[in-house]
């Protein structure tokens, strides 16, 4: 009897360490898995408030912007358009008169493009009829529109979009070599859609961020939008903009 107690007090004391040596090697797995789950929560904490003031630096920067094509336009509106047509009342020069009424023109359509007149009232569709019923002669034009929610996007968000409409429209007439401009505009309760494309030649890889893009990509990200280009060589370019909506929007 004793001598089989002594041939197995080796192995209870094997089978013992090898018990140990499993919960530590168990404890040192679960307190590193414990660890790397921290570290990965402080790491996305950090990038999240990092992500966040890049967020609010471009809306500053954005806001900035907007504040000075405001004075601007105002400037250009109520100063620059009212003396010009003083001088026109003064003028019985018809030669001259019409050289002014064409700078009149010009300059309250730099007005516009700087700020939209009634943007704050008007439905982000008619903003953008209203924006392009000067290419009517030059383009075939057509925008379709599809509301569920009746609401209107807040002033901020229809400023932005408004912005990248205008870049990519300011794109299709400079490089596009378009004859024909189709846009979608849907608005429903989970999301706001913007949709503009061209029968073009696309946008070469080579050009892409030298046509204004990056701004347009910076103003997607204040909207916490999800945007995408599709430019096949010689078959137009498309390009969609997807916003999820709000319910104080």
């Amino acid at each position: 009897m004793e001598q089989w107690q002594n041939s197995t007090t080796p192995l209870i004391w094997l089978t013992a360490g090898c018990i140990v040596i499993i919960i530590f090697i168990t404890f040192i797995i679960i307190f590193g898995r414990i660890l790397i789950q921290r570290i990965r929560k402080e790491a996305k904490i950090k990038q999240d408030i990092l992500i966040e003031h890049q967020k609010e630096l471009l809306k500053n920067t954005i806001q900035s912007e907007e504040e000075e094509k405001r004075r601007i336009a105002l400037f250009l509106h109520d100063d620059v358009l009212a003396n010009l047509h003083r001088v026109k009342l003064l003028n019985n020069n018809p030669a001259i008169s019409q050289s002014l009424n064409q700078s009149m023109d010009k300059l309250r359509r730099i007005s516009h493009d700087l700020i939209p007149p009634l943007i704050e009232e008007m439905p982000f569709d008619e903003i953008m009829r209203d924006f392009l019923s000067f290419l009517t002669s030059k383009y075939t034009l057509s925008i379709h529109s599809v509301r569920t929610n009746k609401t209107f996007l807040e002033l901020n968000k229809k400023m932005q979009l408004f912005r990248i409409f205008q870049a990519l429209t300011v794109n299709i007439l400079k490089h596009a070599e378009a004859n024909k401009i189709t846009i979608l505009w849907k608005r429903t309760y989970d999301y706001s859609c913007f949709i503009i494309e061209d029968d073009g030649i696309g946008i070469p890889l080579n050009s892409k961020k030298g046509l204004g893009l990056k701004n347009i990509e910076m103003r997607a990200k204040t909207l916490d939008a999800k945007s995408r280009f599709k430019s096949p060589p010689n078959k137009g370019t498309r390009f969609i903009i997807l916003i999820p909506t709000k319910s104080n929007d």
